[in-house]
């Protein structure tokens, strides 16, 4: 019995092999990696470590070693197959049978050209950029450098319908497999056009760096600012990041500054702040933190400066937490995003105001403070009572510290 490869990785992506071990195994946290007794031997000892970057286990002291298909395998006695297809079941993968090498071979073939299709289309919105003058002066005008522009691969998508479309079925991709990859759309009466038109244009890449969709940014004030590739079979945006295939990436410390739109990401990145990902437009998921969760143990959150942005980040904060994050909120004042404010003040005092991002408790009770009037009682008590519910879950000891603190204050 065969699978797909594209199926087995994708299985690996969705499953985090800290997660599937901590069903066996008791592990404890030590630096970046985790470590407890090893289940293929008898040790008094912990020498089992688990990597969440890497997806892999070893145990130095029987030599054990692995990833998370081969861990399913050898503790629960099963076949390839069997693991692949419980892994599978864990995350709602549905594993096809692939008795022949032919089927197997024919859905490898499908993905690898979705792929092709993608980096072909990049391709052609890339060229686009520097061949017409109004998307080239934008980004310059908000002070992109072409380095930066071949880094983020950048394009443009023309104002034609039929652009994209032309160009890639001249490449001998069919009409299906453009609109299934979504650089295509049907209407109502069944004509074929081009999604992305008159947009700058972000390519979306994957951990290891493949793109899997894109994203488009009007010129002018039409609506929609902000157009993404519909889901697809390989872009899902509730379990992807933009940025996080660069993020990771010589980033010892484990953290990101967590940010809302592609420009932040590329303008922070061109000013040498390169641990930085964005939500690709959408509200933060489960399956975005636990992706996330694997390369970073820090996460410092810009916090939006309106408030229908500060109540989307907060419940985002809210996931953040359940996750496991160590947690810190950036407040950019002027009401600027990220990107705005370091084009006008320059990385220096940007960093200074991520080294005094407030941890999380410090922001909740600052947010407590709001509308609170403390020269009336009434008033201290629904502040007070506001403090019991972001208190309610420390240990003792942080506990008594933050009860000082807001004694002092109320």
């Amino acid at each position: 019995m065969m699978f797909s490869e594209e199926i087995i990785q994708k299985i690996k992506e969705e499953n985090d092999i800290v997660d599937i071990v901590s069903e066996v195994v008791t592990l404890k946290k030590t630096g970046k990696n985790y470590l407890g007794r090893c289940p293929f031997h008898n040790e008094k000892t912990p020498s089992f470590t688990v990597s969440s970057e890497k997806q892999i286990y070893k145990c130095f002291g029987c030599g054990e070693a692995g990833n998370v298909i081969s861990f399913v395998m050898k503790t629960r006695n099963m076949a390839f197959p069997e693991a692949v297809k419980l892994l599978g079941e864990k995350v709602g993968i549905v594993v096809d049978d692939a008795d022949s090498p032919g089927k197997s071979s024919a859905t490898n073939e499908k993905f690898k050209r979705m792929y092709d299709i993608n980096v072909q289309a990049a391709r052609y919105f890339y060229t686009n950029l520097k061949r017409f003058k109004a998307p080239y002066e934008y980004l310059k005008g908000r002070g992109i450098t072409d380095e930066t522009i071949k880094k983020f691969g950048i394009g443009f998508a023309l104002d034609n319908w039929q652009g994209i479309r032309s160009y890639l079925k001249q490449r001998g991709f069919s009409e299906e497999e453009i609109l299934e990859l979504g650089l295509t759309t049907k209407n109502e009466k069944g004509n074929i056009y081009d999604r992305f038109r008159n947009r700058i244009i972000f390519p979306v890449f994957n951990v290891s760096g493949r793109v899997i969709g894109f994203g488009g940014r009007v010129l002018d004030d039409s609506k929609p600012k902000y157009l993404n590739s519909p889901e697809t079979p390989i872009f899902h945006k509730g379990t992807n990041l933009y940025g996080l295939n660069l993020a990771i990436k010589n980033n010892p410390a484990r953290t990101v500054i967590m940010v809302e739109g592609y420009m932040d990401v590329i303008s922070l990145s061109q000013q040498g702040v390169t641990n930085v990902v964005a939500t690709l437009g959408t509200a933060l998921t489960e399956g975005q933190c636990k992706l996330l969760k694997r390369y970073i143990d820090t996460v410092i959150v810009s916090f939006d400066s309106d408030v229908a942005g500060q109540n989307a980040t907060i419940r985002g904060l809210e996931i953040l937490q359940k996750s496991g994050f160590d947690l810190k909120i950036l407040q950019i004042p002027s009401g600027k995003d990220p990107d705005e404010f370091i084009r006008s003040f320059g990385r220096e005092k940007f960093l200074n105001l991520v080294d005094g991002a407030l941890p999380i408790i410090d922001f909740k009770l600052r947010m407590a403070e709001k509308g609170i009037d403390f020269s009336k009682q009434e008033m201290v008590i629904k502040y007070l009572k506001r403090v019991v519910s972001v208190l309610k879950d420390l240990d003792p000891l942080e506990k008594a510290v933050y009860i000082k603190q807001v004694s002092e204050k109320s």
